[in-house]
């Protein structure tokens, strides 16, 4: 089994609590012996994406489509993220 973990703007995200989540999840993989990916273009069995925006879920309809098993996170809530910054509370009816 190989897992893809795949976050949307992870270099821009490092830093943050999500930047933090999937270093977990990769450490985890790592101790129980999984392998994984975060090339989306690779051989694996499971995506694993951590949710942020719309192209998580164009990554994750696109990689049901190819028969991968999907597993999503949703690290924002629309109470999280309501009057965040700027058009939030236009954006948070949809998480």
């Amino acid at each position: 089994m190989k897992v893809c973990l795949y976050l949307e703007l992870e270099s821009k995200l490092r830093g943050s609590g999500i930047g933090a989540a999937i270093k977990n999840q990769r450490k985890s993989l790592e101790l129980n012996d999984v392998e994984y990916t975060s090339n989306l273009e690779g051989e694996f069995d499971i995506l694993h994406t951590n949710s942020i925006g719309l192209n998580s879920l164009r990554v994750a309809r696109e990689m049901k489509k190819k028969g991968k098993k999907v597993v999503m996170h949703a690290h924002t809530t629309a109470d999280d993220f309501r009057n965040s910054y700027r058009f939030s509370n236009v954006i948070a009816p949809f998480l």
